[in-house]
């Protein structure tokens, strides 16, 4: 009998740690490495959006323990949503003929400059109603922005 990708995937990882003596910790929080960003000194930012769309029963407040837990971080910044053009979702229509796809990654336009600086992409109010991904964009930055 085969095994689905997905748990062949977790034994060569189970046993990638065994051979290298780490330790291994299990969590039901399902996440990718686009939508994470860290400064190295316990702070981890990610959008939210992304992180419910894969486990939507579960509370942000039960996630951000869990990747206490598992990653040892001390503090996490929570954004609403990823750019307009990185829906969550494959190839779904952003407007008009335009179509996106992916899964809200926070790595397409926030990053740490260094442990306490963040840099945060931006679509200037000269430019937000040239389209409207520009607009949907100038929004969620702007909300991601505001502390």
């Amino acid at each position: 009998m085969r095994l689905p990708a997905m748990n062949r995937t977790a034994r060569v990882d189970s046993l990638l740690a065994r051979r290298e003596g780490a330790q291994i910790f299990k969590t039901d929080v399902v996440h990718e490495g686009g939508n994470m960003e860290v400064n190295g000194k316990g702070t981890l930012i990610v959008c939210e959006s992304a992180v419910k769309s894969r486990k939507p029963n579960l509370t942000k407040e039960y996630i951000e323990s869990e990747f206490k837990r598992v990653s040892g971080l001390t503090h996490l910044i929570w954004l609403k949503q990823g750019l307009d053009d990185d829906p969550n979702g494959f190839y779904r229509r952003i407007a008009g003929n335009y179509v996106g796809d992916g899964v809200q990654h926070s790595d397409e336009f926030v990053r740490f400059s260094d442990a306490s600086t963040i840099s945060l992409g931006w679509v200037d109010e000269s430019e937000k109603d040239l389209s409207p991904e520009n607009r949907l964009n100038y929004e969620r930055l702007n909300e991601s922005f505001e502390p």
